[in-house]
């Protein structure tokens, strides 16, 4: 039931931003796209904004921000937009966007006329993502919540990173001649995912890295490739695993023995000598002592 309902949002979400996005960069630009394609895909998502004055006041909202990639008929330009569904038929455009790894900022507009702003903030859990925030329209300001879509590469993005990848990284051992068409045909290949990851780790801004690396770094969360994305979304990762290595010292301790003599001498009529001898082992631990001997004559 939870998948089928990802997938229905996931949906939603993709079909709304591609109708929305090109005829809105068209106009803007005022030219005929022949065919348009993400570079980053920012935001892609569907929540509701909720009047912190009065909890029945609740609208849903669809958002999408991405940087598209337009070709021309003789060149290829990148350009920022983003869209606003809000409530039951209000479209508004999302603009002057700020853009950092799990923030997002802007205003809003509708046609030429800026009538708001918006502030996100991006947690990022094993289960889902999270945008929360404020937006403000018309004078009015919403707590916003938005389930992040679940937006992963397809076969031919993944070919078009996996080339750029490769073509900065020659040193990396996956990045075998035409490995980019391997990708486009095998994108479960290990050596492919491990591509993405290498690639998805410099590339946090983009939703659809942040989705390739958030099930590989609850996992492995201290793999390289997952410092930064742990460092931004520590509630994603799993537990890192340490290891403690243990120093064991061997004291020896030494002991010195003296023995203590005594010695008696008895003497007779017959000027005959008797000599007993005593000897007392004193032992000290730990400390070495060393006991000198101690010689009495008795008699003469």
């Amino acid at each position: 039931m939870r998948t089928e309902k990802i997938l229905k949002i996931s949906l939603i979400a993709i079909v709304f931003t591609v109708a929305l996005v090109a005829p809105i960069l068209a106009e803007n630009l005022g030219i005929q796209m022949s065919k348009t394609k993400f570079k980053e895909i920012y935001i892609l998502g569907k929540g509701v904004a909720v009047n912190p004055s009065n909890s029945q006041d609740i609208s849903i909202v669809k958002i999408g921000l991405a940087s598209v990639i337009v070709n021309l008929a003789d060149s290829e330009i990148n350009v920022t937009a983003g869209v606003l569904h809000f409530g039951e038929n209000e479209y508004f455009r999302l603009k002057d966007v700020n853009i950092g790894i799990g923030n997002l900022s802007g205003d809003v507009y509708k046609n030429n006329t800026i009538v708001g702003s918006f502030t996100l903030t991006l947690i990022s859990k094993p289960s889902d993502n999270i945008w929360t925030g404020t937006l403000t329209i018309n004078g009015k300001t919403y707590n916003t919540y938005i389930l992040e879509a679940v937006r992963k590469y397809t076969k031919s993005e993944e070919k078009d990173k996996v080339a750029e990848y490769c073509s900065k990284h020659h040193e990396n051992k996956n990045c075998r001649e035409k490995i980019e068409d391997f990708c486009e045909n095998n994108p479960n290949d290990a050596r492919c995912i491990a591509l993405i990851h290498n690639f998805c780790k410099d590339h946090l801004l983009d939703g659809r890295c942040r989705e390739a690396l958030r099930d590989f770094c609850y996992k492995n969360p201290s793999d390289d490739n997952c410092v930064e994305f742990c460092q931004k979304f520590p509630k994603a990762c799993g537990p890192k695993t340490t290891t403690t290595t243990v120093n064991t010292t061997t004291t020896s301790v030494t002991t010195t023995v003296q023995p203590t003599t005594t010695t008696q001498v008895t003497s007779t009529t017959a000027s005959t000598t008797t000599t007993e001898t005593t000897t007392t082992v004193e032992t000290t631990t730990p400390s070495t002592t060393t006991v000198q001997p101690t010689t009495t004559t008795i008699g003469g």
